[in-house]
């Protein structure tokens, strides 16, 4: 009798439900829901800006280190980093306050591609060496052929430069990638995106 029911039970929600492969056609909720674009989607109030320091030059390590904390929630930390530092980072420098200041981070150093797509693939981005290694920004996507990228000198927007363009330029740039392991921020959801 159970196993009766049991089989009763799952006919009914397969014919309820129905095991149409073109559900998209048959259900308009459905076919509203996209991949959220960019997949680091930083809110544009958590976008940091970059800044100038007491010495006058820039900040862009630290304003991408920041949006990435603040994408992870890590609203503290960001405030703290903020706080404490300024100005131009070499790389080694970078690193060695993000384990002073114990910021859970992996990086790579040799462009190695397959790090920046786990970047992405986990939602968590990366602070990216650029213009010759002078700039840091974000990389907050790599989707049809394009990465996206959120420049802490124009927070606005993101630029969608072609991929192959783009691994020439980070790699050209010392192919420097740190990413923060934390917990991304949910996805926005059904059809949002910032382009």
């Amino acid at each position: 009798m159970r196993g009766s029911v049991v089989a009763l039970l799952i006919a009914a929600s397969v014919a309820c439900v129905g095991c149409n492969d073109n559900l998209q056609e048959q259900s308009p909720a459905l076919s509203a829901v996209v991949r959220e674009v960019p997949i680091v989607n930083v809110p544009q109030g958590d976008r940091q800006a970059n800044w100038p320091s007491s010495a006058g030059e820039g900040s862009c390590s630290h304003a991408s280190i920041i949006s990435l904390l603040r994408w992870c929630g890590e609203y503290n930390l960001a405030a703290k980093h903020r706080e404490k530092y300024e100005g131009g980072e070499y790389i080694d420098s970078l690193l060695a306050e993000l384990n002073d200041d114990k910021i859970s981070h992996a990086s790579c150093r040799n462009g190695d591609f397959d790090f920046l797509s786990w970047c992405i693939r986990t939602r968590r981005g990366a602070a990216i060496t650029w213009m010759g290694g002078r700039h840091m920004l974000c990389i907050v996507d790599i989707n049809d052929g394009k990465a996206g990228i959120l420049d802490n000198n124009s927070v606005e927007k993101i630029t969608w430069v072609p991929l192959d363009r783009f691994r020439a330029e980070w790699n050209e740039s010392g192919g420097v990638a740190i990413s923060l392991l934390y917990a991304p921020a949910a996805p926005l959801g059904i059809g949002l995106s910032d382009h």
